[in-house]
């Protein structure tokens, strides 16, 4: 694939991305996660997948060729496959692979899709590159690129050179020490209890919190809530989610998802609300 004029596309793609997510007139691009884009991706496969799409989207769904059935492909899936192209739009992968850069311009609806599309006439790509796609196809196959104004020859030792390379590469390492040190003074929610983490690795799908040892060891959330009993009363806690959603947890404080929501006493009518067949203590 020509990289000038994929880099081309690439960048076209991008900046209609980056105009769509402006307007915000879709709910799938408001606070964007993997789950929605994810969502989104089974939306628009329920819809239909036009013919020049089905490369895009078989491609990045990692299908065999005889395979037409997207719809099973993606459902297969989950939101985590998603995390490149989550990155990719959040500016966080400046090279992303071709597959992902074509079902993105699938996912928005670019009108100049696919790049075998883009490429068939050239009043589509910006002049220059135009211009340097001329000047490459005017070389023979085994010409180097030399400049024509410096003469070609044996590259003289520069120890600034050498010098500034060490320095950068100095930068980079300290950087990834930094980023990838362990730092557990942070914890998530994770189904019905805390996990520690470390606070430099972002959580995409659920906050993080400041660590505390206590809600750690002894903070729960009652999964079969239908076998409380009297011993519940006055020792576990309750909030309600919804009119009809009940969550139980076994220390005070607010819910680790909703914190607006301060957890209450359980009384014993909620007891009853949860599990009407107990048999009293």
């Amino acid at each position: 694939m020509n990289s000038k004029r994929f880099k081309a596309y690439n960048e076209e793609v991008i900046a209609a991305f980056q105009k769509k997510r402006d307007k915000a007139d879709e709910s799938w691009l408001v606070q964007l996660n993997r789950r929605k884009i994810w969502e989104r991706s089974i939306e628009l496969v329920e819809n239909g997948v036009e013919p020049r799409d089905h490369r895009a989207v078989s491609d990045y769904l990692e299908m065999r060729a005889e395979d037409k059935d997207y719809l099973r492909a993606i459902k297969a899936k989950d939101a985590d496959y998603f995390q490149g192209l989550f990155k990719f739009l959040n500016n966080m992968v400046v090279n992303p692979a071709d597959s992902t850069v074509e079902f993105l311009s699938w996912m928005i609806g670019f009108p100049k899709r696919p790049f075998s599309e883009y490429i068939k006439g050239d009043a589509d790509y910006p002049q220059e590159t135009i211009n340097d796609q001329l000047l490459t196809d005017k070389k023979g196959p085994n010409e180097p690129d030399v400049k024509p104004d410096k003469p070609a020859g044996r590259r003289q030792f520069n120890p600034l050179h050498l010098w500034m390379s060490g320095l950068v590469l100095l930068l980079l390492f300290a950087g990834l020490i930094w980023h990838f040190w362990p730092d557990n003074d942070c914890m998530y929610w994770k189904s019905d209890r805390y996990v520690e983490s470390s606070c430099n690795i972002p959580r995409l799908d659920t906050p993080l919190t400041a660590f505390d040892q206590a809600k750690l060891s002894s903070f729960r959330r009652i999964n079969k809530i239908d076998t409380l009993t009297d011993y519940a009363v006055g020792r576990f806690w309750y909030t309600r989610i919804t009119k009809d959603s009940v969550e139980i947890f076994t220390a005070r404080g607010v819910h680790p998802l909703y914190p607006d929501k301060e957890l209450k006493k359980v009384t014993d009518y909620i007891v009853n609300s949860c599990n009407p067949n107990r048999r009293r203590d």
